[in-house]
């Protein structure tokens, strides 16, 4: 456990297949909060990750455990499912929007490598390209309900951004 902007905050310490891994469910479900819009979504952007990736948004108390430094992303989310991007590559960024959006879902999450990846990709996706654009025609020639439109979040301490496809 440690803290989060002052505030006290635990979360997980897991071990899967022999490698250690941070999990914090508590940021990762937003479908159990008190909100005008009920949202059923599960994040997993805190899901198996490394000590340096939680340090970038909070501090450990090594008290009273000091853990080792946990560096595999073997089980890490996006890694397990192909949602991880090395380098910026559009082409990639449609296959995973393809197969999301053939498997039922409204929008593509996907985590970056580095802060040089997710800035490239903020930068090339959202501010001074139209990449994103490419995305939605390429699922909307899969699910003719998506509209030409879209919404965006994102992490920059995780480094992962979520594209949501509007409805027609």
């Amino acid at each position: 456990y440690g803290n989060k902007k002052d505030e006290y905050h635990a979360w997980n310490v897991v071990r899967l297949d022999g490698e250690y891994y941070h999990l914090d469910t508590t940021w990762c479900d937003r479908s159990d909060t008190v909100q005008a819009v009920k949202n059923t979504e599960i994040g997993f952007r805190y899901f198996c990750i490394t000590t340096e990736e939680i340090c970038r948004s909070r501090s450990i108390d090594k008290e009273p455990v000091n853990f080792p430094d946990f560096k595999s992303l073997r089980c890490n989310y996006y890694i397990h499912n192909g949602l991880y991007l090395e380098s910026y590559d559009i082409k990639k960024i449609i296959e995973m929007a393809e197969h999301i959006v053939r498997n039922g879902k409204k929008f593509l999450e996907f985590k970056c490598a580095s802060e040089s990846v997710y800035n490239d990709a903020m930068d090339k996706l959202f501010k001074a390209g139209s990449d994103v654009w490419e995305i939605t025609k390429a699922v909307r020639n899969i699910d003719k309900t998506i509209g030409s439109g879209c919404t965006y979040t994102y992490d920059e301490k995780i480094f992962t951004i979520r594209i949501y496809f509007k409805s027609c």
